[in-house]
């Protein structure tokens, strides 16, 4: 038989009111209290006649006693030890099996249900697997109801051009060649109807594949990434522009002249800002002019 476990000893124990254990220890003691009994009454009795042929045996019956009593008690423990393990395995025991699968249960674990954190874990991945699924299918029925109303209004529509093209055919001359003509292209009206929704159906599938909200959104971004690009490379080239005809003019002063006119040097202005050129973008014209 197994060893016991926890399990099996934790219902024991709730079931007789006392630990297992406990019942051979009690087993153990008084067995041992009967031996410590013999031996009392064997000292007392060897004591009482200590004296024989004039010389005095206590010190030797009581140092007897003693080696005795413990000799007793290792065969008492050797012998009660294996009564404590064939006891506990084979008297004491539940099997284990018949724990697991709720057999053996306890009258008052009658309704008790005890909760696994495996089983949980699973019911509770299950319960939301479960849960999205209801919500896909709430949306789906949802998206199925409005198109079933839009296709609802379309067969309407539908209906009531029948009817005009129907009665304008009943109210006009046969004979008419124009009326002829769109009776001709016209006739049949449902097969015309049908090729009509197939042919909106294709263009709207190839217009879902071509420009679809992803589709679209991902070449906005592309663009906008680019965009950004272009721009950064066009301000740093008009800015190494701009630094390149400053520095040609500061080291050409001669070669430009500008004309001031009367009272503009009162303004306080510097010959550095009356040089300083304003660059928004690369001009290869004034770059061949300067150089």
């Amino acid at each position: 038989m197994s060893a016991p476990t926890m399990r099996t000893t934790l219902l024991l124990t709730e079931h007789l009111g006392y630990p297992p254990i406990s019942l051979i220890d009690d087993i153990i003691n008084a067995v041992n209290e009967l031996m410590y009994k013999c031996t009392q009454a064997m000292e007392k009795y060897l004591l009482e006649r200590s004296f024989m042929e004039g010389k005095d045996y206590t010190d030797e019956i009581k140092i007897g006693i003693a080696k005795l009593e413990t000799l007793w008690e290792n065969s008492v423990d050797r012998s009660f030890d294996k009564l404590e393990l064939y006891v506990l395995r084979n008297v004491l025991h539940i099997p284990q099996e018949l724990i697991e699968n709720g057999s053996f249960r306890l009258r008052h674990h009658d309704s008790l249900v005890l909760e696994d954190n495996d089983s949980k874990e699973a019911l509770s991945t299950e319960l939301k697997t479960k849960m999205r699924q209801l919500q896909e299918s709430i949306e789906t029925h949802k998206e199925l109801r409005r198109q079933k109303v839009a296709l609802q209004k379309v067969l309407a529509r539908v209906r009531r051009f029948k009817l005009l093209v129907s009665s304008f055919l009943q109210g006009q001359d046969l004979d008419n060649k124009e009326v002829a003509a769109v009776l001709s292209s016209l006739s049949p009206v449902n097969e015309s109807v049908r090729f009509l929704a197939s042919q909106v159906h294709s263009l709207y599938l190839e217009s879902d594949d071509q420009c679809s909200s992803e589709r679209v959104k991902s070449i906005v971004s592309r663009q906008k990434e680019l965009h950004a690009d272009l721009s950064s490379r066009t301000g740093y080239l008009a800015q190494s522009t701009k630094k390149a005809l400053e520095q040609l003019l500061g080291n050409q002063p001669s070669e430009v002249s500008h004309e001031v006119p009367d009272g503009a040097g009162t303004t306080g202005s510097s010959p550095s800002t009356d040089h300083a050129i304003e660059v928004s973008s690369p001009d290869w014209n004034a770059m061949t002019e300067v150089t």
